[in-house]
């Protein structure tokens, strides 16, 4: 899958930034990276994006704020996602 809740849960809840699999609809979501979020393809480059979001407090601090803000501020609600499952339907 490209997304699931999970993908605007822990930004809207104020979860740690987000490491998340590079996928068309998480970079739709959250733009390119170090934008708002960092994205992984292999094990191995999560494992080291991990090391280096531990080390860097500030940069990890922005990334879950930009986050934070482009989830419950861009359309991304459950409300949102309702109103947008409801449009469809009607079509």
């Amino acid at each position: 899958d490209g997304h699931c809740m999970r993908t605007f849960e822990v930004p809207a809840v104020g979860g740690a930034s987000m490491l998340t699999e590079d996928t068309p609809e998480h970079r739709e979501i959250f733009g390119p990276e170090g934008e708002a979020v960092l994205y992984f393809n292999t094990l191995a480059e999560m494992v080291s994006k991990t090391h280096w979001l531990l080390a860097h407090d500030q940069e990890r601090q922005r990334l879950a704020a930009k986050a934070y803000h482009l989830v419950t501020q861009g359309g991304h609600s459950y409300q949102d996602r309702l109103k947008t499952m409801l449009t469809y339907c009607q079509n």
